[in-house]
This record gives C-alpha cells, sequence and structure tokens, in this order.
C-alpha cells in the first residue's frame, strides 16, 4: 500500500501518476553531502561577488547497491551566477561510498551581485543509466561564526531527556565523531542497539540569532526503515526550533543535507505506528555516513532561540542510532561605522573645506560639529559625497564617520 494525498491528481493519467508515485518511494540512490569550494579568485576561502569559484559536489551512495557509470550536469536559479563548466563525470560508487566529480564544477559570480545571498543549485544525475536529482544551495558572501558546539567541553548549558514514558539515550561519546574526539549520540552506551520507545530530546540554551543566520551540523544516522516502504521509516531523527521553550516547530527550511524519508503511518502488521511522530512527517532515517546539515533561519531574524533534536524509535527492531557533531551558528554582521581615513582640510577665503578618502566598504557618510571638542556634536551633513564645506565663521570642531 502507498501512503500519499490524492487530491489534486483527477486529472492526471495513468503514466504521471506512476512516475508521480516511482519518484516518491525511489529517492536518488546518491545524496549530496558536501559542497567543496576547491578555489576562488582572492583565495580567502570565501566566494563573493565579482568572483570565479571551482566546486567540488560531494555524493555518497545511500544503498548497498553499485554503481558504475555516475555523470552530472548542474543548474543554478541565480540571475547573478553563471556556470562556465557545468557538465563532469562521477567515479564507480561502491555500496556506502562517497566521492566528489572527477573534474571541477566552474562558476562566477556577476559583479553587481548583492553582497550576501543564497543560490539553488540542482544536480541532475545519470546513474547506471537512471535519471536522478539532488539539490543543494550555495551561499555567496560572508557569514561570521558566532555559536559553536563541538562537544569537546562537555555538555556546556545544553539539556537532554525523555518525556512520559519515552526513553532517552542521549549521552557524549567517543565512538565516533568529526571533530577529533567527542560527539553527542543518541544509542546505546556500549556496542549494541539503541533501545525501543525513545523519544530523546536534546536541548540547547537560548541564542540569540545574528541576521540570515543558518545552522550547520555534522550527523550521521544507522536506523530502523520500512522494509516493504524504502522511503518510510519506524525510527528515525528530526531537528526542531522554539522562541518560548514551550511552542516547538521542525526546522524544515534546509538549505542542504536535509530530511531523507518519511515516519510511517503504520506498523507492518497495519496498526498505528508505534514511534513518537505524526505520520508522515519528514525525517532523517536509514543508514549514512557523516553528512553537513545546514539550515537557512533567515525567517526567525534576530529572535533568541533553542533547538532541540530529537530521536524517536518504536517498540520494536533498532540500529546503532544517531550521532550529532559540529552545531555551529553564522550570521550576517553589519560592518560597524568607522572613521575615514586621509582627512584634509583646505581654506578658500573665507571658507573652509573638509575632505577625506573614500571607504570601499561605506554607503555614505555623516558630518559632526561642535564649538567644544568634549560638548553635544550636531550632525550637520548626511551624503554620499566625501567633502564637506563650512558654512559660516567661528572656531569649530568636527569628526566624520562612514556607515
Amino acid at each position: 500500500m502507498v501512503q500519499g494525498n490524492w487530491v489534486g491528481w483527477s486529472g492526471a493519467t495513468a503514466a504521471e501518476i506512476h512516475l508521480a508515485i516511482q519518484q516518491h518511494i525511489n529517492p536518488s540512490p546518491l545524496l549530496l553531502t558536501d559542497i567543496v569550494l576547491l578555489s576562488e579568485t582572492d583565495g580567502d576561502g570565501v566566494l563573493e561577488p565579482g568572483e570565479a569559484g571551482e566546486l567540488e559536489l560531494t555524493l555518497q551512495n545511500t544503498t548497498h547497491h553499485a554503481y558504475s557509470i555516475v555523470s552530472a550536469q548542474l543548474t543554478v536559479d541565480s540571475p547573478w551566477v553563471t556556470i562556465e563548466t557545468a557538465t563532469a563525470e562521477y567515479p564507480a560508487f561502491a555500496p556506502l561510498e562517497q566521492h566528489g566529480n572527477l573534474t571541477p564544477f566552474l562558476l562566477t559570480i556577476n559583479a553587481d551581485a548583492p553582497p550576501l545571498f543564497d543560490t539553488g543549485l540542482v544536480l541532475e544525475l545519470l546513474v547506471d543509466g537512471e535519471e536522478h536529482s539532488v539539490s543543494a544551495v550555495l551561499s555567496v558572501g560572508q557569514l561570521i561564526e558566532y555559536y559553536r558546539m563541538d562537544v569537546e567541553e562537555g555538555t556546556d548549558t545544553w539539556t537532554h531527556g525523555g518525556i512520559e514514558d519515552w526513553g532517552d539515550q542521549w549521552h557524549i561519546s567517543t565512538e565516533d565523531s568529526q571533530s577529533p574526539v567527542h560527539s553527542w549520540k543518541c544509542g546505546a552506551t556500549a556496542v549494541g542497539d539503541y533501545a525501543n520507545h525513545l523519544d530523546s530530546r536534546l536541548v540547547t540554551e537560548t541564542i540569540q540569532l545574528l541576521p540570515y543566520s543558518r545552522l550547520s551540523f555534522r550527523h550521521r544516522i544507522d536506523s530502523e526503515l520500512s522494509g516493504a516502504f524504502p522511503d518510510s521509516a519506524y525510527d528515525g531523527a528530526i531537528v526542531e526550533l522554539s522562541a518560548d521553550g514551550v511552542n516547538w516547530e521542525q526546522l524544515t527550511s534546509a538549505l542542504s543535507g536535509g530530511y531523507n524519508r518519511f515516519f510511517r503511518w503504520e506498523s507492518g502488521g497495519g496498526s498505528p505506528a508505534s514511534h513518537p511522530f505524526q505520520g508522515g512527517m519528514a525525517c532523517w532515517s536509514g543508514s549514512f555516513d557523516w553528512l553537513e546539515t545546514v539550515f537557512d533561519l533567515t525567517a526567525y531574524g534576530e529572535a533568541a532561540v533553542q533547538f532541540r533534536l530529537r530521536f524517536g524509535s518504536d517498540n520494536g527492531g533498532g540500529d546503532e542510532g544517531w550521532y550529532i557533531d559540529d552545531f555551529i551558528l553564522t550570521g550576517y554582521e553589519q560592518p560597524q561605522p568607522g572613521e575615514p581615513l586621509f582627512i584634509s582640510i583646505s581654506y578658500t577665503n573665507p571658507w573652509v573645506t573638509i575632505n577625506w578618502e573614500t571607504e570601499p566598504q561605506a554607503t555614505g557618510y555623516r558630518v559632526y560639529r561642535c564649538d567644544t571638542p568634549y560638548g553635544d556634536f550636531e550632525m550637520v551633513q548626511e551624503g554620499t559625497t566625501n567633502s564637506y564645506i563650512t558654512d559660516g565663521i567661528g572656531e569649530f570642531f568636527y569628526y566624520v564617520t562612514w556607515f
């Protein structure tokens, strides 16, 4: 039986319905796990307007089948990005193996582009003759890191627990990690499978977001899927966010590494599924190696929020569990106003002119004046010009800032 919502399909042909079902229950066997900037014009590691960059897009085989011939074509959805080299080949993929493209994708960013923007990437794949596609988002411009939990300094102010009679198996582990030694793990503390009937909740402290924030973390999972329906999970994981610590919502705005399965509505025998999630909810499940997931938090502005990482299991079966490492927040910080360099003063009777060198980051300048050096300065000019002509006779003190 295929679970689904058929509303709106009344005009579809049998072939169209068959194609939609196949796409739903047969997702791409290759998962886009990372975007690597191999090089860019000025060598600072950030792709910015006016620059060209070479990309490696890492794919992982998430199945136990081998694939021998894999080719890809890259497209973008931004008017500010031009792809110069759009096609690449990949090596053969053994089961669960990952590879980057053999030759880099090359793109250029228009010099007139905004200083910070995202562009969607779509990688059209031909995998042993079958067509698939995977997508991600590439960020252009500089974001600063302002929060990091790499699990090397203990729990910090993170907390964890179950709810009602649901179990909790979150703990700090040395079994596997991305940063040197430690990671968070939801699963057994020794070799073995996680417990049944889990609703394990790992909660951060309250964090003040910066504008245009991104949440990124590394994780790997090994959890129970449905044998009959490979898109469906009996056990799995999600990430949630709350602005008040009471009302939680699932994060769904993944730029890369998004959810790869859906929770089952029913158990194998037809009874309601016994995991703690609503049937049909997107989740991570199955088995994949360390993957970077990035969520766009722009919609939350500068709110103070908490994050909750939830792993749930039903009443039967189990695998290794879920590992989390390198939980990082980045955001955009506006340049702070600064004083222009090389201020000069010229005198042409009866006017005094103040000139200053332009600041590349500035959008404008403000001139302030006071008749004492320590009094209340009044703004006398705001604009884009880099000079000011005094409008009277007397002794005044000035300072100039850019913004």
